[in-house]
């Protein structure tokens, strides 16, 4: 069953990365619904089978905020109108659906009976990391990769801090238990699609087809990683 929803997952995201590219509009946005509720489904499975504990329900509620998140976002392409309205609460989305990981993430490492001190030494290390990635894009981002931010920097650079810090703690912590990468990855995954996609929206190349597959394909690898490893790090 596993192996049969992560194949579904898989052709319903080429189906609406196709969709998108050559169509868009309505049709983009329904598949994409279908491609991101696939996700959440394959999630779902995974508690069922092995049991709905916290860490499930809180990867399963970053999940849902992704869902929104994904929906929010494209109707920020429909209704161009709209366009500030819809990308803030894209972020919003997104960025709270990180917390809910971070909280997953942490509870995690208490189920390893991984010491507090040690969980805190990866928290202060992966902030460190954080804070010099958001502060080189604050400070350098939109000359290096040519960007123009406008009046979403102070968004984008509080949601490249988020983004990065659970990146990288993630990572860390699993580090200590390999079986954790899966979600790790899966996170690390979705930033990268965020740095592909800031220079859609802010380097002028919203409608460019190579970047729209790229971006679409890194992010939707990454949400079924973190959907997958429900089945690998509570097993």
């Amino acid at each position: 069953m596993f192996y049969a929803l992560l194949a579904t997952c898989l052709v319903l995201m080429a189906t609406f990365i196709v969709v998108r590219v050559k169509f868009g509009g309505v049709s983009g946005l329904l598949t994409k619904t279908l491609a991101s509720f696939a996700f959440l489904v394959l999630a779902i499975f995974g508690s069922f089978v092995h049991g709905l504990t916290l860490i499930a329900v809180f990867i399963i509620l970053g999940l849902i905020f992704g869902f929104i998140g994904d929906i929010v976002l494209d109707l920020k392409v429909i209704y161009k109108q709209h366009e500030s309205i819809y990308l803030n609460a894209g972020m919003l989305s997104f960025g709270l659906g990180h917390v809910m990981y971070l909280v997953a993430t942490v509870l995690f490492a208490n189920a390893l009976f991984l010491p507090d001190i040690k969980t805190l030494y990866y928290a202060m290390i992966a902030f460190g990391i954080a804070g010099v990635i958001s502060i080189v894009i604050a400070l350098f981002g939109e000359k290096m990769l040519k960007l123009n931010f406008g009046k979403f920097k102070i968004q984008t650079v509080a949601y490249t801090f988020i983004l990065s810090f659970m990146s990288a703690f993630s990572l860390l912590v699993a580090c200590y238990a390999p079986t954790f990468f899966i979600f790790a990855g899966g996170i690390t995954f979705i930033f990268i699609s965020d740095l592909v996609l800031s220079k859609q929206y802010f380097g002028g190349m919203q409608d460019n087809g190579l970047l729209t597959t790229l971006n679409h394909a890194i992010y939707y690898l990454g949400q079924i990683a973190i959907a997958s490893s429900l089945f690998f790090i509570m097993g």
